[in-house]
């Protein structure tokens, strides 16, 4: 996520809560970044469109 713009984050998060909606009918309240590639710029960008970021817990390995 860090490596992109900032209209690519925006639209990656709201692509991302529009096919989540349209499956389940929720809005999503958190998001992880892929690989927990974000800095204050990206968390900065998914506060302001509503999302909580979340990271898991250091020695756990998601394997994404």
């Amino acid at each position: 996520m860090t490596s992109l713009s900032n209209e690519q984050i925006v639209a990656e998060l709201k692509w991302t809560e529009k096919a989540i909606f349209d499956t389940i009918g929720a809005t999503p309240l958190y998001w992880r970044p892929p690989f927990g590639d974000a800095d204050n710029r990206v968390r900065n960008i998914a506060t302001q469109l509503g999302f909580k970021t979340s990271i898991w817990t250091q020695g756990f390995d998601t394997n994404d």
